[in-house]
C-alpha cells in the first residue's frame, strides 16, 4: 500500500517561543552594578563598625597626650628653685598644654620623702561641666563619650585625671576646654571617611573584576546561550562551549552544555516520530478499513458448514478483530487534545458485573477467567463510566492473556479518594515490561499486543484527576492499584 504523506502534514513544527527578555539588562539590573553596590555597602558599613572605636581610641590618645604634657611641665615646678614659677611662666606652660588649670600628686617611693603634689593654675571660678577619671575607663564609656563629643559640637570646660601615661605612680588632673578635642575628633573622622571611600573604591573595583572574571562572563555567555538556543534549537552555533574550568562554575557550564545536546536530540527525535506518527495514523485508518472488510468475509465463512472451514473461520476471525483493536487503539493514542470525559455518578458493583458479561459472551465457549467482585453494593464513583470500562476490560483482559485464572476487584474509599485494587493469579510481568509498563508501543509481554492498553488505561486515569499504578508483579500474581477522587 503507497501512502503518500504532503510536507505540511509530514512536517512538525515546533512552538514558537514566547516573548524573551532583553539581551542586555538595565545597568541597575546587571549583576556586576550589583556586586559594585553591595561591594561599597559592605565597606561602609564595616567602615561604620570600626569607627566608633576609632574615635573613641583617638579621643583616650587625645586626653592621655594633655596628660602627659602636664607631667612635664610639672616637673619643670620640681627643677625650679624653692618649687616656684613665675606668673608668665605659669601661663606659657599651660599654654603650651592646653590647659586651664594642672594638678599632679607625684607617689614615687623616695627614701625620707613622701607624697608631693604641684599645681599649675587656680581652679577656682572655672564652670567644669564634666568630669572623667580614665584610671578604670571601659571601652564602651570611651566609645559613648567620644560619639557625645562628636556630634554634640559644645564648648565645655571638662575636668580630667588619670595616671600619667610617663608614670604609674603620677596621678594627673587637668581642667580644659572641650573644643579642641572636638575639633581633633571631626577632622579624624573626616581622614577615616576619606580613608574609607578610598578602601571602599579600591575593594570594589578589584571585586568587580574579580567577580566579572569568574562569575559574570560565565553567566553572560551561559545566558547569551541559553537565548539563542531557545530562538533556534537547532542552530549548532548557540551551543554553548564548555570551559574547562573545575569549579562549580565550569561544571554547570559543561552540565548545561549536555543538556542542550541532549535537548537538541529529543528534538529531532520528537520531530521524527511525529511525521511517523502521522504517517502510521494514515496507515492504520486504511487498514482498519480494510480489516472491517475482511471481518465482514470472516462472518460470512462462519456459516460454512464446514467444519474445518468454521474453525480457520473463527481463528482469522479473532486474528482480524485483534488487528482491528490495534488499529484503533493507535488511531485514539495518536489524537491530540484533552481528553473529553462525559461525568456521571455511577455505581461500580453493576459496571464490574456488566463487563464481566461481556466477557462470557465473547468467549463462545471457551473457558474465560474467572472474575470474583468484592466490591461495596453501595459504593458510587464520580466519573466517565465508558472510559473506565475500557480500563477495567484492558486490565482484566491482560490477565487473561497472561495466564491467569482468576481475577479479584476490589474498591474501598478513604481520605476522600475511591480506591478500586485489580489483583489477578497470573505469572507476573517480565523486568522489560515493567520498565516500559506505561510507554505506549513498548513491549506488550505477549504475543500480538500493542502495548496501548496500559498507556491509554493510564492516561484516562489521569484525565480523572487519578492515578494507575502497579502495586505488586511476582510469581504469586500482579496487583494495579486505580485511584480516583471521590465524593465530596
Amino acid at each position: 500500500m503507497d501512502v503518500s504523506i504532503s510536507p505540511a502534514e509530514g512536517h512538525t513544527h515546533l512552538p514558537k517561543p514566547g516573548p524573551l527578555p532583553p539581551d542586555r539588562p538595565r545597568l541597575r539590573d546587571r549583576l556586576a552594578f550589583r556586586v559594585l553596590a553591595l561591594a561599597l555597602l559592605f565597606v561602609v558599613l564595616a567602615e561604620i563598625l570600626i569607627f566608633a572605636p576609632a574615635i573613641g581610641s583617638f579621643r583616650l590618645s587625645w586626653l592621655n597626650e594633655r596628660l602627659s604634657a602636664a607631667h612635664l611641665a610639672a616637673l619643670t615646678i620640681q627643677a625650679a628653685p624653692d618649687a616656684m614659677v613665675t606668673e608668665q611662666l605659669e601661663g606659657e606652660l599651660l599654654n603650651h598644654v592646653g590647659v586651664r588649670f594642672i594638678e599632679v600628686d607625684d607617689m614615687t617611693p623616695r627614701a625620707g620623702s613622701s607624697q608631693r603634689s604641684y599645681i599649675l593654675g587656680s581652679s577656682r571660678g572655672l564652670d567644669v561641666e564634666d568630669f572623667f577619671d580614665l584610671t578604670h575607663a571601659s571601652t564602651l564609656g570611651l566609645i559613648r563619650d567620644a560619639l557625645y563629643v562628636y556630634f554634640a559640637r559644645q564648648d565645655r570646660i571638662i575636668s580630667v585625671s588619670g595616671p600619667s601615661p610617663k608614670s604609674a605612680d603620677v596621678h594627673v588632673r587637668i581642667v580644659l576646654d572641650e573644643m579642641p578635642l572636638c575639633d581633633a575628633l571631626v577632622a579624624y573622622g573626616l581622614r577615616i571617611l576619606a580613608v574609607s571611600v578610598l578602601i571602599s573604591a579600591i575593594t570594589a573595583a578589584l571585586m568587580l573584576v574579580a567577580l566579572n572574571w569568574l562569575m559574570v562572563r560565565p553567566l553572560r555567555q551561559m545566558s547569551d546561550s541559553l537565548i539563542a538556543f531557545g530562538r533556534n534549537p537547532d542552530n549548532p552555533d548557540a551551543a554553548l562551549r564548555p570551559p574547562s574550568r573545575r569549579d562549580e562554575v565550569g561544571i554547570t557550564m559543561r552540565q548545561l552544555s549536555v543538556m542542550q545536546q541532549a535537548l537538541r536530540s529529543s528534538l529531532k527525535q520528537r520531530e521524527h516520530l511525529a511525521t511517523l506518527g502521522t504517517a502510521v495514523t494514515k496507515v492504520s485508518h486504511d487498514l482498519r478499513n480494510l480489516l472491517a472488510t475482511a471481518s465482514i468475509v470472516g462472518e460470512g465463512l462462519k456459516q460454512v458448514e464446514e467444519p474445518t472451514v468454521r474453525k480457520l473461520a473463527n481463528r482469522l476471525f479473532t486474528t482480524i478483530g485483534r488487528a482491528i483493536t490495534l488499529c484503533e487503539q493507535t488511531l485514539a493514542y495518536s489524537r491530540t487534545g484533552a481528553m473529553r470525559l462525559d461525568v456521571t455518578r455511577f455505581a461500580l458493583r453493576p459496571l464490574l458485573m456488566e463487563i464481566d458479561s461481556e466477557r462470557v459472551a465473547a468467549a463462545n465457549g471457551e473457558t474465560a477467567t474467572e472474575l470474583m467482585i468484592e466490591v461495596p453494593a453501595g459504593l458510587r464513583l464520580v466519573a466517565d463510566r465508558d472510559q473506565l470500562h475500557r480500563v477495567f476490560l484492558n486490565l482484566i483482559r491482560n490477565a487473561q492473556e497472561a495466564g491467569a485464572s482468576r481475577v479479584d476487584i476490589l474498591a474501598h474509599s478513604d481520605a476522600g479518594f475511591d480506591h478500586v485494587i485489580i489483583r489477578d493469579n497470573g505469572p507476573g510481568l517480565p523486568e522489560q515490561t515493567r520498565r516500559e509498563l506505561f510507554q505506549p508501543f513498548a513491549h506488550s509481554g505477549r504475543s500480538g499486543g500493542s502495548g496501548l492498553g496500559l498507556a491509554i488505561a493510564r492516561e484516562i486515569a489521569l484525565a480523572h484527576q487519578g492515578e494507575l499504578s502497579l502495586v505488586q508483579t511476582g510469581p504469586e500474581g500482579t496487583v494495579f492499584e486505580l485511584i480516583l477522587p471521590g465524593l465530596d
